[in-house]
């Protein structure tokens, strides 16, 4: 029932070869949170991981961003500032402030770090409220040295990479003010694609894209704080007509679809593009949606956390309040598929009286080589941990346990697996993990 993913790691590999090798959120502009290429770490040594280095993030109001993993070294932000660890020690290499703009009596708040080539590619912005502006700055800095080389787009919110193609979405000022889709290419400053969006969403914390060859898909909120979530996919192959109104290109998506109330996630494309995975939908199950026309496929069978799915290998990773379950990318042929297999999360240590014994699972998802990781939160403090599981699953059986786990320091908010290293931001800062000898 699996289809085969060799020409999706074929071209991955042809993607880190062209960027240098960085491991970058979500591991490419798919979010499969999916990295084929670990080989350092791999489910008969995972076990013998021990912790290298924790570093703080030294910040009372925002966590380090996804690490993002270069031969160099691994880089965060925090409060508007970009930071370079060495692989190893967690020694700083660089660190770099980015201009928010104003209002400055906001604090900044950064997204995700993308690293293309020699450069990192990373936004800020202040978000002061529906009466103030959202000033925003995307910021292309040298990863060897820390130097700013470029500061351009303002009112970035949100950006993605897929090679030299980057797309975002900005707006001058929140409330009434529309929001604009751009997509460009750093190696082609003449292409260009985007403009106004039809209709008006406003700016939320719900908001992000994915981007796919020839395709960006939009998840947003369809009111400010309470509302369904909608996802929008627009054609990269049309330009954006001009509207006679305004005067200005007005992007209208070839299909929308509105979901549940606050609980989608990212959406994740499929390894043959032809598939959306969200945890969205009815009560906030995985839901696969057709890429072409934006129709469901099918769901999963149990309520899952609102965390994004993980794709790899044919199969799809999602985690309800206390397991993994494991389904075919396929589907199952009927509207409601079962699991392929499941993993349940042990119990918390030394739970207090009336505290809930299991864990909850607190980070997506993420497959390296052929190991499962994820990060989970007890409501007590000292319970936080991570956990591997064997990504293929256990053979005949169909449940799995943890084949490693770790505790961790504070509530785990991101992982990032790449070239031998495992790398944990959590509230307290960020934690490696590697091999114990």
């Amino acid at each position: 029932m699996r289809r085969t993913s060799a020409m999706a790691a074929i071209g991955l590999a042809v993607l880190l070869v062209t960027t240098s090798c960085w491991y970058q959120p979500d591991f490419g502009p798919d979010r499969r949170s999916h990295n084929p290429f670990e080989t350092g770490i791999t489910a008969a040594n995972v076990g013998d991981l021990t912790e290298v280095f924790r570093v703080p993030d030294g910040s009372a109001t925002y966590a380090f961003t996804s690490p993002v993993v270069g031969v160099p070294g691994v880089v965060v932000g925090v409060g508007g500032v970009l930071r370079s660890l060495d692989r190893a020690s967690g020694t700083e290499r660089w660190a770099t402030t980015i201009d928010a703009g104003e209002p400055t009596s906001f604090p900044p708040i950064m997204g995700d770090t993308f690293l293309r080539g020699g450069e990192v590619v990373s936004t800020v912005h202040r978000l002061g409220g529906t009466a103030e502006q959202v000033a925003g700055t995307r910021v292309r800095i040298d990863a060897a040295t820390g130097a700013t080389i470029a500061v351009d787009q303002p009112a970035v919110v949100e950006q993605v990479v897929r090679g030299s193609r980057w797309a975002g979405a900005n707006r001058a000022s929140a409330g009434a003010v529309p929001i604009r889709l751009e997509v460009g290419d750093f190696d082609d400053p003449g292409y260009h694609w985007g403009g106004r969006i039809d209709p008006v969403s406003p700016i939320s914390n719900h908001e992000s894209l994915t981007l796919g060859v020839d395709r960006l898909y939009q998840r947003f909120q369809s009111a400010f704080g309470e509302g369904p979530d909608v996802l929008a996919a627009y054609d990269l192959t049309v330009p954006c007509p001009v509207d006679d109104a305004t005067g200005e290109p007005t992007c209208t998506p070839i299909w929308e679809r509105q979901l549940s109330y606050n609980v989608i996630s990212d959406v994740v494309i499929s390894e043959d593009g032809g598939t959306l995975f969200a945890a969205s939908g009815d009560q906030g199950r995985l839901v696969a949606y057709d890429a072409a026309t934006g129709a469901q496929r099918w769901r999963g069978d149990q309520y899952e956390e609102g965390l994004k799915p993980a794709v790899a290998n044919g199969l799809v990773y999602t985690a309800t309040s206390s397991s993994l379950r494991v389904y075919d990318e396929e589907g199952c042929g009927v509207a409601i598929c079962l699991p392929l297999w499941t993993a349940a999360l042990p119990p918390a240590p030394d739970p207090p009286p009336g505290a809930p014994l299991h864990p909850i699972p607190w980070t997506e998802p993420i497959v390296a080589g052929d190991v499962l990781f994820i990060g989970t939160r007890a409501s007590w403090l000292g319970a936080d941990t991570i956990y591997a599981f064997p990504a293929a699953g256990c053979g005949s059986t169909t449940t799995c346990s943890p084949i490693w786990s770790a505790p961790l320091d504070g509530v785990p908010l991101e992982v990032t697996v790449a070239l031998g290293r495992v790398y944990v931001v959590t509230t307290a800062g960020l934690t490696a993990f590697g091999p114990s000898t």
